[in-house]
C-alpha cells in the first residue's frame, strides 16, 4: 500500500492583484507501484490531516473556498514518486470540471477484428451438397475462404474475476448477444478470452480487462455428413448394406437422417436378396439436429460441442 508524507517546505498559496486565489501542497509517495497507486495513498505524515492524499475537487484545508484542480506524479527516485496538487476557486464556487475521470465508470470499449481463413466446405453457396455425378463426396472436399470477425471490449475493474472467466471462456451465447450497435443471433457468438490486459499488482485500484468474441454466422454448432455403411430396420437393428447386385457397401453412403440410405433404390438392408424390411429413425440421434440441403442429396448432423451461456449476464 502507498503511503504519503507532505512536503512542508513545497507547499505555497498565492492571491495575485486580478484575485486570483492560488495553492500547491507536494506529497512523497512511498511503496508506490505505478502511477496510479500515487492517487489513492494513504496519508502518514501531515498538519492538516486527512486519511488520503487529496483528491479532485476536494477542499483546501487552508482555505475553504480552494478546491484541488490538478494532481501531477512525478518520480524523483527509483522507488519515490511525488505528488503535486494545486488548488483555485471555482467559477461560482461550483466544482472543477473531473478531467480524470474514474476508470472504473468508464463506458466499455470496443473494436472489431478481421482476418481470413480458409476451410473445407460440404455445401455450395446455395446450401446444396457438394458432390459427384454419383451423387458421392469428393475424396478432396472444396474449399473456400472465409473473413472471421473478432469482436474485443476492454474496460476497468477493480479485480480480475477468474471465476467469472472460467465460467464464460470457451462458451456459446444462448440468446441475442447485445453487442455495440449491433445483436447477435443465439449460437453465432463464442466467447474466447477474458483476461487481464497486461501486468498488474494486488493493490493497484484497477485494472483493464479484455474479452473477446469470435463471431460464425452460420453458428458454432459442427456439421457432421450423415453417413455409413449400414442401414436401420423395422426393429431398430443396423444391419450392413448391398448394392443391387449384391456386393457388399464398404465405403460410407449418404444416409438420411434416420439410419438409411438417401438413395434407398440402390441399396438393400442385411444381405444380398435384400429381403429385410427398412425403417428410419424418426428422431435425431442423441444430441444432433438435422440439417439437409435443399437438393436432398445430402444430411447433416449437427452437434453442439460448446457450452451455453447468457453472453449478456457479463454487463458488457
Amino acid at each position: 500500500m502507498a503511503n504519503a508524507y507532505e512536503r512542508w517546505s513545497d507547499r505555497t498559496g498565492s492571491k495575485a492583484a486580478n484575485n486570483a486565489d492560488v495553492g500547491v501542497r507536494v506529497f512523497d509517495i512511498t511503496d508506490a507501484t505505478s502511477e496510479a497507486d500515487c492517487y489513492t495513498a494513504t496519508l502518514v505524515l501531515s498538519d492538516l490531516g486527512g486519511a488520503n492524499v487529496p483528491v479532485l475537487n476536494e477542499v483546501d484545508p487552508r482555505n475553504s473556498r480552494r478546491k484541488a484542480n490538478s494532481l501531477v506524479t512525478s518520480r524523483p527516485g527509483l522507488n519515490l514518486y511525488r505528488l503535486t496538487v494545486g488548488y483555485a476557486i471555482p467559477v461560482n464556487g461550483g466544482s472543477f470540471p473531473d478531467t480524470e475521470d474514474n476508470p472504473l465508470t468508464q463506458p466499455t470499449r470496443w473494436s472489431f477484428q478481421r482476418s481470413k481463413t480458409v476451410e473445407q466446405v460440404d455445401r455450395d453457396k446455395d446450401g446444396n451438397a457438394i458432390a459427384n455425378s454419383n451423387k458421392e463426396s469428393f475424396a478432396n472436399g472444396a474449399q473456400r475462404t472465409y473473413t472471421q470477425r473478432i469482436l474485443e471490449a476492454r474496460r476497468y475493474e477493480s479485480v480480475y474475476d477468474a471465476a467469472t472467466a472460467e465460467v464464460f471462456e470457451d462458451s456459446v451465447n444462448n440468446a441475442t448477444f447485445n453487442g455495440p450497435g449491433v445483436n447477435f443471433g443465439a449460437g453465432t457468438v463464442k466467447c474466447n478470452i477474458i483476461s487481464p490486459v497486461g501486468e498488474f499488482t494486488t493493490s493497484s485500484p484497477y485494472l483493464e480487462i479484455l474479452y473477446q468474441f469470435e463471431i460464425r454466422p452460420d453458428g458454432w454448432k459442427t456439421r457432421i455428413l450423415d453417413e455409413g455403411t449400414k442401414g436401420r430396420t423395422s426393429d431398430a437393428t443396423y444391419v450392413f448394406l448391398y448394392t443391387e447386385t449384391g456386393d457388399k457397401i464398404t465405403t460410407p453412403v449418404r444416409l438420411n437422417g434416420g439410419g438409411n440410405p438417401i438413395d434407398s433404390a440402390s441399396y438393400k438392408l442385411g444381405n444380398a436378396a435384400g429381403t429385410v424390411a427398412g425403417a428410419s429413425d424418426p428422431a435425431a440421434p442423441a444430441g444432433a439436429t438435422i440439417e439437409a440441403t435443399p437438393d436432398g442429396l445430402a444430411v447433416f448432423l449437427r452437434y453442439g460441442l460448446y457450452p451455453e451461456r447468457n453472453l449478456n449476464a457479463l454487463g458488457l
